[in-house]
C-alpha cells in the first residue's frame, strides 16, 4: 500500500486509496459524534437550569432545548453501538453525522431567528465552526455542510429583524462560515497526517514482525514462533479450555533427494510442502511451522486423537497426490511425508516440551513402520 501520494488535500479529504486510514477516520469521526451527543445533554440541561433558576422561562427555548437533548440522547445510544460492535459503513457515519448536523443548525437557526432576536446569529455560528472542527470529512461535504445551513440562516432572518440587525447577523455568519473552514482545513489536514502516520508506523511494525516471525524459504512460521505458539496452545488445554495436538512432518529420505537432485531442487520442494501445509493450516485453523530442515510441526485445536490423525493423513495423501519425482527414495518414486501426532485432553495439564516430545517418539515409530504413514502416540 503506497503512502507516497496520500496527503490530504484542501479541507481535509479523506485518501480513500488508504483503506485502513479510511477505516480509522471513519471510527474517529464516529467517536467525535458519539462525545458531541453526549457532552451536549449536561451542556443544554445546565444552560436550561440556569435559565430557570434566573427567572428566564418562556415556551419558545423550551421546546427546542428538550428536543435538542432527546435527539442527542438517542444518537448517543445509537454511536456507542455502533462503536462497541465496530460494524459500521462509512455511509453510515456519514449519514448520521449530517442528519444530526443539519438537525442541530434547524435548532440554532430557529433560536437565533425567532427567539433571542438580538443573539446576532452566535448561536449559529458557534454551532458552525465548531461542527467543522470536530469531523474530518471530504471537500465536498464540509461545503454542504457549511454553506447550506448559513444560506438556510440568511433567508431564514429576511422580514424577521430590522435592516441594521440582518446586515450584522450575514456579516457574523460570512465571517463564521470563513473560520468554520478554515478550522477544519487545519485540524483536519492535521488529524489526517496523524493517521496517516500511525498507519506507516502500524505497517512497517506488521512488515518486521512478519519477517522476524516466517521462514524465509516455506513461507510459514519459523521454529521459535511455532514452539511460542504450541506453548500457548498447551496452557490453553491446561486450563480446559480446548484439546489439542502436535504433530512433527518430516520429509522421507531428504538428505538423498538433496545428493540426487541438488540444493536448489530441494528448496523448491520444501517450498511447494511449505504452500501445502499453509493451506492445510488455513483449512483447519491451526498453526504450521519449520522447525528444521525438512521437519515440519503442526499444532492447533482438536475434537479428537482421530480428528488430528485424519488433518495429518490428509496432508500426507496431498503430498503424495502431488507425485513430485524422488527416485532415491526406496517407499516410492516420489515425494513422502512421515507423521508424529500426539493428543492432549483439555485440562491436561502437559507442558510443551513432553507433547513435542510424544510426537517426535510417533515420528519415529512412523518412520519404522515403513515410513509414508501417520503414527499417533497413544498416551
Amino acid at each position: 500500500m503506497s503512502l507516497k501520494n496520500s496527503k490530504a488535500n484542501f479541507f481535509a479529504a479523506i485518501p480513500k486509496d488508504l483503506r485502513r486510514s479510511y477505516r480509522e477516520i471513519q471510527r474517529y469521526n464516529l467517536l467525535m459524534l458519539n462525545n458531541f451527543s453526549a457532552l451536549t445533554v449536561p451542556v443544554v440541561l445546565m444552560s436550561a437550569i440556569v435559565r430557570t433558576i434566573l427567572g428566564i422561562t418562556d415556551f419558545g427555548s423550551a421546546v427546542p432545548i428538550i428536543t435538542f437533548m432527546l435527539v442527542s440522547g438517542v444518537m448517543y445510544i445509537i454511536t456507542k453501538k455502533l462503536l462497541n460492535s465496530r460494524k459500521y459503513s462509512s455511509i453510515a457515519v456519514h449519514l448520521l453525522i449530517t442528519v444530526f448536523g443539519f438537525f442541530i443548525y434547524a435548532e440554532t437557526i430557529y433560536l437565533d431567528v425567532f427567539v433571542y432576536t438580538q443573539s446576532h446569529g452566535l448561536f449559529f455560528v458557534a454551532f458552525l465552526i465548531a461542527h467543522q472542527a470536530l469531523y474530518i470529512m471530504p471537500l465536498s461535504w464540509n461545503l454542504i455542510m457549511a454553506v447550506v445551513p448559513s444560506l438556510a440562516f440568511i433567508i431564514s432572518s429576511v422580514g424577521e429583524k430590522t435592516a441594521e440587525y440582518y446586515m450584522q447577523d450575514i456579516s457574523n455568519v460570512l465571517i463564521g462560515l470563513a473560520a468554520a473552514l478554515i478550522v477544519n482545513y487545519i485540524t483536519g489536514k492535521e488529524r489526517v497526517q496523524l493517521i496517516l502516520a500511525k498507519e506507516r508506523l502500524a505497517r512497517d511494525y506488521d512488515e518486521l514482525s512478519i519477517v522476524n516471525s516466517v521462514d524465509a524459504l516455506t513461507g510459514i512460521f519459523n521454529k521459535s514462533v511455532s514452539e511460542e505458539k504450541l506453548e500457548e496452545y498447551c496452557r490453553i488445554c491446561a486450563n480446559g479450555r480446548a484439546s489439542i495436538f502436535a504433530a512433527i512432518v518430516d520429509v522421507d529420505f531428504f538428505k538423498l533427494y538433496n545428493d540426487t537432485y541438488g540444493h536448489p531442487e530441494g528448496d523448491k520442494m520444501l517450498k511447494e510442502l511449505g504452500t501445502m501445509l499453509r493451506e492445510l493450516a488455513e483449512e483447519y485453523e491451526i498453526i504450521a511451522g519449520r522447525v528444521g530442515g525438512e521437519e515440519f510441526l503442526l499444532t492447533g485445536y482438536a475434537g479428537s486423537r482421530l480428528q488430528a490423525t485424519r488433518i495429518c493423513d490428509k496432508l500426507r495423501y496431498e503430498v503424495q497426490r502431488r507425485k513430485i519425482e524422488n527416485k532415491a527414495s526406496s517407499v516410492a518414486p516420489f515425494v513422502t511425508i512421515s507423521v508424529g501426532v500426539a493428543f492432549a485432553e483439555f485440562g491436561s495439564d502437559i507442558d510443551a516440551s513432553v507433547l513435542y516430545k510424544k510426537a517426535d517418539d510417533a515420528l519415529y515409530e512412523a518412520k519404522r513402520a515403513g515410513r509414508n504413514c501417520v503414527k499417533t502416540s497413544l498416551d
